[in-house]
């Protein structure tokens, strides 16, 4: 990456000797292009060579670099061998060298970048409970929190549970905003973005997400295996078609030969993980051992698709034939072109479930109570990766006699989802989310973990109350406020005055509203549909929360009166606006400043504000 790839160490003969049983220095030209014997011995040399360094990085170099942290006291958290592949390497065996393996996002993240499925693979395979990422590399002033929410839900739905943030830009000066800007990376995840002091509910939501995700044990049917050559990684075009409803982890040579064996019909790997098939990747090569190792497999009773021979369009039915179930699947046939993910975890609760409080700032509510009885808890991440909204009713496998809850990751609430059950006996489940939402979906059984101040989601037809006029906005600029009665919502930069058009920070809405007395088995929710980009609320002078991504609401039942109340709500939009209208100013009456510049002129400033209706729902 930095220094340039290394394929030979002072012992590498010797090393490659014990692994393959022949002296290399017989064939080192092969090394230089040079085709010695045949072409198919060269080929078998620079195979033998390839693997060689794969094994050499992991038990040379990550594994002894673990074991050395280990006995020091510290903790080694390794991207290994990193999604840039500047080494040859076995990703997933390296991976699951170190005691955290870890992948990487980046603010801009493509679909079909596996490299955080690496990670989680390895943690599954190789026994680890924190499957970690770096995250929100480069993140951009100009990206909302809810933007860089959607990554992080990608991030859980591949079973991440430990999100390491990549980074911090270092800031020396407290008059000067953004301030250093890491040469143009910016790095904005700092005290200098207008966003940061109403971004907790940003930092709970994945403390939350994280912790569950770390429940028990994932739940995942198809392990795939990438072949015994190297350099290897997860490549989307090399994939076999994994059927809707299905979850799948990776394997290579170092778990198929030392960690994976067959028990019962199923694969087993270490801590206790297991899968249902093992699927042999098209286009894989495999040695003579992993050959062996895949007939023995085999001939113990475990279900192995071999995509060599029979392709990657037929997994499907070759599923059918074991009478497998996907572990979600949807009623409706007619399905929208959404893209949900999940992610599957099992809690055997021999132990207390979710027993830790999960108390994050004054009106947090905790997911406490706890159950020891012997049964156990599934747990299902689920979001919507998309602009539509979701609503289907869903199946899920092996969920007789329970009951199922959608616990919310945004503020700690459950509630009773509406179920019913097939003639299998399993779970129908009807899930709506609002596009780019995502929650926990809990099933449990009914007596396992009672429930203090749960209530139904019945369905309830929605009454909406409209507060859209005559507003009081005081805007928080760098050096007064400036206050300002608006007859309608409408967006900052559309204002006349450039004061406000180019205004980034804060401004605080007032207005009073009535409300009729609540009908105690309805709760209330307001709704900014139009916000651009975070807020909190106070209502009647008490701290609600936090509103920052979708559904764009948040429960204010308890804080109501009957009859008048006062509303307060605080925005703070992205920084990038006032820089923009600083480019017009002179430098001594700019008020932002950037070691290196991040806007230039002509760039389009961001939407501001609440520009859309703000409404109570009652439901």
């Amino acid at each position: 990456h930095e220094v340039g790839s290394q394929n030979w160490t002072h012992h590498y003969p010797q090393e490659f000797q014990s692994l393959h049983g022949y002296d290399v220095q017989d064939y080192l030209p092969v090394l230089l292009g040079f085709v010695v014997d045949s072409k198919e011995k060269s080929d078998e040399i620079l195979f033998h060579h390839r693997q060689t360094l794969a094994h050499l990085v992991n038990v040379r170099y990550f594994a002894v670099l673990d074991s050395m942290a280990a006995a020091a006291g510290v903790r080694l958290t390794a991207q290994a061998m990193g999604n840039a592949q500047h080494m040859i390497c076995d990703n997933i065996a390296a991976k699951g060298s170190v005691r955290r393996p870890q992948g990487e996002f980046w603010a801009k993240h493509q679909h079909g970048c596996y490299d955080i499925k690496e990670a989680s693979s390895a943690a599954h395979l190789y026994g680890k409970q924190i499957a970690s990422a770096e995250a929100f590399t480069d993140a951009k002033y100009s990206q909302s929190l809810s933007y860089l929410k959607t990554l992080a839900d990608y991030a859980f739905a591949f079973h991440l549970n430990e999100l390491v943030v990549c980074a911090s830009a270092y800031q020396p000066w407290l008059d000067k905003v953004p301030g250093n800007t890491a040469n143009g990376r910016e790095y904005c995840l700092n005290r200098n973005n207008s966003m940061w002091p109403l971004s907790n509910g940003f930092w709970d939501y994945q403390a939350r997400c994280a912790y569950m995700m770390r429940q028990g044990r994932p739940v995942v049917d198809l392990c795939i295996y990438l072949g015994s050559d190297v350099p290897n990684k997860i490549l989307s075009h090399r994939l076999p078609v994994i059927p809707e409803g299905y979850d799948w982890d990776v394997c290579t040579d170092d778990a198929l030969l030392r960690v994976l064996s067959a028990r019962d019909g199923r694969l087993q790997a270490a801590g206790g993980m297991s899968y249902s098939v093992l699927v042999v990747e098209r286009l894989a090569t495999l040695s003579a051992q992993a050959e062996a190792k895949l007939a023995q497999l085999k001939a113990s009773g475990l279900p192995v698709y071999d995509a060599r021979v029979s392709g990657d369009y037929a997994l499907q039915n070759f599923l059918d034939s074991l009478g497998l179930q996907p572990d979600v699947r949807f009623r409706s046939a007619n399905l929208p072109e959404n893209r949900l993910f999940f992610a599957h975890r099992r809690v055997e609760a021999a132990r207390t479930m979710v027993s830790r409080a999960l108390a994050f700032g004054s009106n947090a509510r905790a997911w406490g109570a706890g159950s020891n009885a012997r049964e156990h808890f599934d747990i299902y991440f689920f979001s919507n990766h998309s602009a539509e909204t979701f609503s289907q009713e869903m199946v899920f496998r092996d969920s007789q006699g329970k009951v199922a809850e959608f616990w919310n990751p945004l503020d700690a609430r459950r509630y009773r989802l509406q179920s019913s059950e097939n003639e299998a006996g399993n779970l129908q489940v009807r899930l709506n989310l609002a596009p780019d939402e995502a929650g926990f979906v809990v099933l449990r059984h009914p007596n396992a973990m009672p429930l203090a101040s749960l209530y139904r989601s019945d369905n309830y037809s929605d009454s909406v109350i409209e507060i859209n006029d005559d507003w009081q906005v005081d805007f928080l600029l760098a050096k007064d406020t400036l206050s300002l009665l608006m007859p309608k919502l409408c967006d900052w930069t559309l204002l006349d005055d450039e004061r406000l058009k180019y205004h980034s920070g804060r401004a605080i809405y007032h207005r009073f509203f009535n409300v009729a007395k609540i009908a105690e088995n309805r709760r209330v929710f307001l709704r900014l549909s139009g916000l651009h980009a975070a807020a909190s609320l106070r209502i009647n002078g008490q701290e609600v929360g936090f509103i920052w991504c979708s559904p764009w609401e948040i429960d204010v039942t308890d804080y109501l009166q009957e009859g008048q109340n006062a509303l307060e709500i605080q925005v703070v939009n992205q920084l990038c606006n006032r820089m923009i209208g600083d480019l017009h100013l002179p430098e001594n009456q700019r008020t932002t400043f950037a070691t290196t510049p991040i806007v230039k002129p002509g760039d389009q400033l961001l939407p501001a504000g609440i520009t859309d209706a703000v409404e109570l729902i009652i439901r």
